[in-house]
């Protein structure tokens, strides 16, 4: 039987540190500046995020599944993810480094390696739309670079854990949401130091016995309501640290909304759980 849901591989409090792999995820979010706007950047860099975890996951049993397809091509896809040792697998040859050895056709290999995913997967991918990205960044020469960044980036469960995961999705989600906020205002803040100050707005939220009682107390729908009161409580407890950037989310409920909104899941699951 496979050992793990798919859920639990792409997203699963102590410090935990995942500037590394945020930092290198930002990187490749600056060399799409020109082809993309920044409020689109998520369009490729969530897809390909998904992509290489599970590429991660499925690396040590890759060839074993590969073997088994292509023996079989009509083999059933639990005996597939038997193999694979996932709710998951990947029929195909194609790893993003191996995409790279063949550049002149790395539109179609790559569109060839996401048919290679099982249908669960396949579903996640083709509802981002993520074919159209591919396009996009071969025209505009970004491709290549892109996937090879990817290629090396670790998101293997047995190194970086759902927990490390989702903290690395947030900062990323919220590096390029703050990117979009500069870009807008014609900010000059520091990127890096605004994602660390709201990530500091969820570390208050988190303390905030308030709203652990209405997470005990309430579901989700309700929970909204007290959190974004509680967000507004938690601007002002941090205010003195980050006077510019907590001023101008004051002063911006929409702004406030959008990056608040990013952890705010996670927030009632871990305060209602007594995390």
């Amino acid at each position: 039987m496979a050992k793990e849901r798919i859920t639990d591989v792409v997203m699963d409090d102590a410090s935990i540190n995942v500037s590394k792999e945020v930092d290198l995820v930002f990187s490749i979010a600056n060399s799409l500046r020109g082809a993309y706007k920044s409020d689109k950047y998520k369009d490729v860099i969530i897809p390909m995020i998904i992509i290489r975890r599970f590429e991660c996951a499925l690396a040590n049993t890759k060839d074993a599944v590969v073997a088994a397809f292509e023996a079989k091509r009509d083999v059933p896809p639990q005996i597939l993810e038997k193999v694979a040792g996932y709710k998951f697998y990947n029929t195909s040859r194609y790893t993003l480094a191996e995409l790279l050895n063949d550049s002149d056709n790395i539109v179609s290999n790559f569109k060839s390696y996401i048919e290679g995913f099982s249908a669960n997967v396949q579903s996640i991918i083709h509802n981002l739309d993520f074919e159209k990205e591919i396009d996009k960044m071969d025209k505009n020469n970004r491709l290549l670079g892109v996937v090879r960044k990817f290629s090396e980036l670790d998101l293997n469960p047995t190194t970086v854990d759902g927990i490390k995961a989702g903290y690395m999705f947030e900062e990323i989600m919220l590096s390029v949401i703050i990117e979009e906020i500069n870009t807008i205002y014609g900010s000059k803040g520091d990127t890096g130091v605004r994602t660390k100050a709201a990530m500091q707005i969820r570390d208050i939220l988190l303390k905030d016995a308030r709203l652990r009682a209405s997470a005990k107390n309430n579901p989700f729908s309700d929970f909204k309501f007290t959190y974004k009161d509680s967000v507004s409580d938690a601007l002002v407890a941090g205010y003195d640290e980050n006077v510019d950037f907590y001023t101008l989310l004051l002063g911006n409920e929409e702004l406030r909304d959008k990056i608040t909104e990013v952890y705010m899941k996670e927030v009632y699951e871990s305060l209602r759980g007594g995390k």
